[in-house]
């Protein structure tokens, strides 16, 4: 019923939203989980051929034909909002201390640094510039947002682009409904579960039932693969099952580089565990594994 419901309201006004048709058939194989294809999301975009978070790697994430990018949001001295995964901008940048000292104008006089350390022309992308690269196109999914939920949705909700920023959440549902009601009441939602908590089934089931989120990405290492069994709460409870690929200790150790030499014992598994949508740091690999069974249009 949930995804007649979502289906008629995509047929009946997604047209008018300004998403565009790429957009609106995500969203519509987004909010039904029987759909058979299994969605692709980009880890900090395409960070294999472009500095991790820049704007080129969330374009070419695009490009490549993903239907989710992941980004990581960071708030700035003066209270913006910046893409960049670290705390600090050692790793990732020309720059050295903490992304939160630093003003939005003297973040944008720094240099993004390739995957080889040395820097390039990009600079540290702010969530309206995310937004804009993916609109029409792709969902954006805002992660480490867990700190400033209410504030990176007024952005989201000012940049008339709610309908494609997919909100993670890591905090249980108690916590974030006294003071976060809009953002459950009208933001995409995906809750982030690692499977050790002793009240996973808890956190999903309550989710599930009160609040309605379009995804839940669960995180599990190899000691905890028999803990994949609350994915059957997923299903039955009308949300896609997200899993990372990105890393052995996120993933019960079915992650990508595993999936280079046998990618059906790898990815294979996972969608047989359930899972319907996952998270690659090998987008264009995992497409055409996926593509090749007939999982992704």
């Amino acid at each position: 019923m949930r995804s007649l419901l979502w289906g008629l309201a995509l047929a009946l006004g997604l047209a008018t939203a300004g998403l565009g048709a790429d957009v609106a058939e995500i969203r519509r194989r987004l909010y039904d989980p029987t759909d058979p294809c299994v969605l692709v999301a980009a880890h900090r975009g395409d960070w294999r051929n472009a500095p991790e978070n820049s704007l080129s790697a969330i374009r070419r994430a695009v490009e490549l034909g993903v239907d989710i990018v992941e980004v990581d949001v960071r708030r700035t001295r003066d209270g913006r909002f910046v893409i960049i995964h670290d705390t600090t901008l050692d790793r990732t940048t020309t720059g050295r201390g903490l992304v939160a000292d630093f003003t939005l104008a003297q973040l944008q006089g720094l240099r993004l640094l390739a995957a080889t350390g040395h820097p390039t022309e990009e600079k540290i992308p702010t969530l309206e510039q995310a937004l804009d690269a993916v609109r029409g196109k792709a969902i954006l999914n805002l992660d480490k947002a867990y700190d400033f939920p209410g504030e990176i949705f007024a952005v989201v909700e000012a940049c008339n682009s709610v309908d494609f920023a997919l909100f993670s959440i890591d905090k249980p549902l108690d916590d974030i409904a006294p003071h976060h009601p809009d953002l459950l009441k009208k933001a995409m939602l995906m809750i982030v579960v690692p499977l050790w908590r002793p009240d996973a089934g808890k956190f999903i089931d309550d989710y599930l039932t009160r609040a309605k989120p379009v995804v839940v990405q669960v995180v599990f290492d190899p000691a905890h693969v028999s803990a994949l069994s609350n994915a059957q709460q997923v299903r039955t409870g009308g949300a896609r099952l997200w899993i990372n690929t990105i890393w052995p200790e996120l993933c019960g150790g079915y992650d990508d580089e595993r999936a280079v030499d046998d990618p059906e014992k790898t990815y294979g598994w996972l969608l047989a565990q359930g899972a319907t949508i996952l998270q690659t740091d090998r987008p264009a690999y995992l497409l055409n594994y996926l593509r090749s069974r007939g999982r992704h249009p």
